[in-house]
């Protein structure tokens, strides 16, 4: 059924496809981040201003804005974080080279 060469040219597949992306999710931390350090600054700089006696009907619309994206932020570092930590690969034994024999 399963002919080794195809079931090792998979699994060179799988495990390059598998490092790109744990690759892409560890480079884009950094902007995810930078981005979060922006609004935690526009947000205390608006809050600031509404402690300083500024209307804060004025602000109300982009500090929504601002709180769901930050939320977003950090739900997408998070999962980058676990991604990164976890085993992306499945159980050791599940996808091995003779996987062709195994289902012979």
């Amino acid at each position: 059924m399963l002919r080794d060469d195809v079931v090792a040219a998979f699994l060179l597949e799988y495990e390059g496809e598998t490092r790109r992306l744990t690759a892409e999710t560890v480079s884009a931390g950094p902007e995810r981040e930078a981005e979060l350090a922006n609004l935690d600054h526009k947000l205390s700089r608006a809050k600031a201003a509404i402690l300083k006696g500024v209307d804060a009907m004025v602000f109300v619309d982009e500090m929504k804005i601002w709180t769901e994206r930050r939320k977003a932020l950090l739900a997408e570092l998070d999962l980058a974080e676990q991604e990164t930590t976890d085993t992306v690969s499945p159980e050791p034994g599940l996808l091995t080279p003779d996987l062709g024999r195994v289902y012979r």
